[in-house]
């Protein structure tokens, strides 16, 4: 942690472990999710100034998330540290609940934030088997799409990203074994995932890719997910469904909607299963719709452009 001289000279950092959980309780007394909740069902969002309000309860759920493909990330190599830098100033400026990056970008972006001030409180998220870059409906169901990376690729991913400083971990679902009734390898997936966290408290987001999936689909899969999940109950780690990768195109569904949102609240709920939350990421493109979504059951936003759909009326003038 940083601080003045004598505070750092006197006072000893909290072990790893505590200090991932002050940096959940100092997000999570932010502000409570019954407050927000009253607070935009309130509000009247044709008014200006209401939308003000709206991005102010909105600006602690958002991860802000860069999570380019591959080639794109490369192409900005040289000037990683500085886009790094930038990147998280501005979720701290706008007091947004974390960071979101590619696995190369975490051990640069905890340096950064190991020498800022309030650096200590940003959680740091990153994704586990992701796509390397945009692609098709068709390629994400095949052999090569949506969660087909290989456990042991997967366990190193969460042994490196843990080593390089992540709070979190967005971790895809393995989809295709899924979809070809291979339950054996999904659970294999993800107790094996599991088993690499213990003894982390890192929070463990579970993308399912909600574009892909029909209504009882999506039903079968929170309802799996809750039950296994309530087999590594942890109280010190924080479980979450995440609704897409935001890298699947051609699909009926942009990302993440509220009634997959609901449907997934509503799934958890009817198994006792209200602690484990909900990220709503992929296609938020307006303040209205990321409302839409908080109010319909998410507890958390990802999103790439919340420096375009929210951060200006966070700035407007006050009335």
């Amino acid at each position: 942690m940083t601080g003045t001289t004598s505070l750092t000279t006197s006072i000893q950092p909290p072990p790893p472990q505590e200090e991932h959980r002050l940096r959940r309780q100092q997000k999570a007394t932010v502000v409570t999710r019954h407050h927000i909740l009253q607070a935009l069902a309130s509000l009247n969002l044709e008014e200006t100034p209401e939308k003000g309000q709206a991005a102010k309860l909105l600006a602690p759920l958002v991860d802000h998330s860069y999570l380019p493909s591959v080639a794109t990330m490369q192409a900005q190599w040289a000037e990683q540290p500085q886009a790094v830098a930038r990147f998280c100033h501005e979720a701290l400026y706008y007091h947004f609940f974390g960071v979101c990056l590619r696995p190369e970008w975490v051990a640069p972006a905890r340096h950064w934030l190991s020498q800022q001030p309030q650096g200590s409180t940003l959680p740091l998220s990153t994704v586990i088997g992701f796509p390397n870059g945009p692609m098709p409906q068709t390629t994400a169901l095949s052999d090569s799409g949506i969660g087909t990376t290989p456990l042991p690729e997967i366990q190193e991913q969460i042994r490196q990203a843990l080593a390089d400083g992540a709070d979190e971990l967005d971790w895809v679902f393995p989809l295709h074994a899924w979809k070809q009734q291979d339950r054996y390898s999904v659970e294999e997936a993800l107790h094996g995932s599991l088993q690499s966290l213990q003894g982390e408290t890192a929070s463990f987001k579970i993308i399912i890719e909600t574009t892909l999936l029909h209504d009882a689909e999506l039903r079968e899969i929170v309802s799996f997910l809750g039950k296994q999940l309530e087999t590594h109950a942890s109280i010190d780690r924080v479980y979450q469904i995440k609704t897409c990768t935001g890298m699947v195109s051609g699909t009926e569904k942009p990302g993440a909607t509220p009634a997959d949102v609901r449907q997934i609240r509503d799934t958890l709920d009817e198994q006792g299963l209200s602690h484990i939350q909900i990220k709503a990421s992929g296609g938020i493109h307006s303040l209205e719709q990321a409302v839409a979504l908080v109010l319909a059951g998410a507890d958390r936003l990802g999103s790439s452009g919340a420096m375009q759909w929210l951060v200006p009326f966070l700035e407007q003038p006050a009335h």
